[in-house]
C-alpha cells in the first residue's frame, strides 16, 4: 500500500478496489492554481472586450505620425531587441520588478500628469496590452486605446504590425 504525506486525508477507493490515502495535491501546486485563477479573473477574457477601446495597428501608426496619440510598447526589453519597436513607440515595459504598478508610475513619469491624452498600447498579440490598458484606466487615464492585434497578430483581431508591413525602429534604450 502506498503512503501519502497527507495524514488526515480521507480513505478513497483506488484502482483495483483497494483503499488508501487520497492523492491530495501539494500545497505549492494548489497555491499556484489559485494564483493562476486569480490572474485570469483579474485580466478577464482577451476576446469580446466590448467596453475596451481598440485601434488597428495602421491607425496607431497614423496617430503616432500625426502627433494625435502616444504609442507605448509594453513588451520586455528582450523582445524590443529582437524585433525593434513600432515606429514612434515609447518603450515602457510591464515586466519591471513592480509589474503593472511600476508600469503606471513609468507612464506618469514619461508622459506627464494630464490623464486625458490619447495613449495606444501594443504588445506581441494583445494580451499584455489588455492588462496594461486596464491598469491605466484604473489609475484614471481616460483615453487608453489597445492595439489588440499586437506586433504578431492574432486570429480575432488582425494580422499585426509586422505582418502588415508597418515600420519598426531599433530600441534606443535597450
Amino acid at each position: 500500500m502506498e503512503t501519502n504525506p497527507a495524514p488526515n486525508a480521507p480513505q478513497q477507493p483506488r484502482c483495483g478496489g483497494k483503499t488508501g490515502r487520497a492523492n491530495w495535491p501539494t500545497r505549492r501546486w494548489f497555491l499556484g492554481l489559485l494564483g493562476s485563477a486569480a490572474l485570469l479573473a483579474a485580466l478577464g477574457s482577451h476576446e469580446g472586450l466590448a467596453s475596451e477601446e481598440t485601434i488597428s495597428a495602421r491607425d496607431a501608426l497614423d496617430g503616432t505620425r500625426s502627433g494625435a496619440l502616444t504609442l507605448v510598447d509594453v513588451r520586455s526589453p528582450q523582445e524590443w531587441q529582437k524585433t525593434g519597436l513600432p515606429e514612434g513607440a515609447e518603450a515602457v515595459t510591464i515586466h519591471g520588478p513592480q509589474g503593472l504598478t511600476g508600469f503606471v508610475a513609468a507612464i506618469r513619469a514619461r508622459l506627464g500628469e494630464p490623464r486625458d491624452q490619447p495613449i495606444a498600447l501594443i504588445c506581441a498579440s494583445g494580451v499584455r496590452s489588455t492588462a496594461a490598458s486596464k491598469a491605466l484606466r484604473a489609475a484614471g487615464y481616460t483615453r487608453v486605446l489597445n492595439v489588440r492585434e499586437g506586433l504578431f497578430g492574432n486570429q480575432a483581431d488582425g494580422p499585426g504590425w509586422l505582418r502588415s508591413g508597418l515600420p519598426t525602429e531599433p530600441c534606443r534604450s535597450c
